[in-house]
């Protein structure tokens, strides 16, 4: 679904995320559609440089298939960070849980002791307060953290 307008705002959010970093933080991508992978497979420096290198990759990201938000997250949880910035534009519809309130549960269970801050940019979500509009309002509400809608 991630097409089009609405990919080229994703990566209009992640291309100004990416830039904002301090060059003391470290960071990586984690992309997901049906599957989850990894720009790099540790963090790396935000250096001028290595940001570059991010953002040329965020330029080359395609849309495909469905959308694997658990695995996704706990990809991106795997890391040592303090921050979770998840990009979205569609449910979850692919991966090891589906259902956005089983999603919510096993993120609070995984992110409990570390309290990672989920910042959550839905892209084009929908009417305020429909189910997947709530559903990332509550991921980043649980993780103490904002949630912000995005238009086309």
């Amino acid at each position: 679904s991630m097409q089009g307008e609405r990919l080229e705002a994703a990566k209009r959010e992640l291309t100004n995320t990416i830039t904002q970093l301090p060059a003391d933080r470290h960071f990586n991508l984690v992309v997901f559609n049906h599957r989850v992978n990894t720009w790099r497979t540790e963090l790396a420096p935000a250096a001028a440089a290595t940001k570059q290198e991010a953002i040329q990759y965020v330029g080359y990201l395609r849309a495909v298939g469905s959308t694997a938000t658990y695995d996704a997250l706990e990809a991106a949880l795997g890391f040592d960070v303090e921050a979770v910035y998840f990009v979205s534009d569609g449910q979850p519809t692919d991966g090891k849980i589906v259902d956005p309130g089983d999603i919510l549960v096993a993120l609070r269970r995984i992110n409990h002791t570390r309290r990672v801050s989920i910042y959550v940019i839905g892209v084009a979500p929908g009417a305020v307060g429909n189910q997947f509009d709530c559903f990332l309002h509550q991921l980043a509400q649980q993780s103490s953290a904002l949630y912000r809608r995005v238009q086309q």
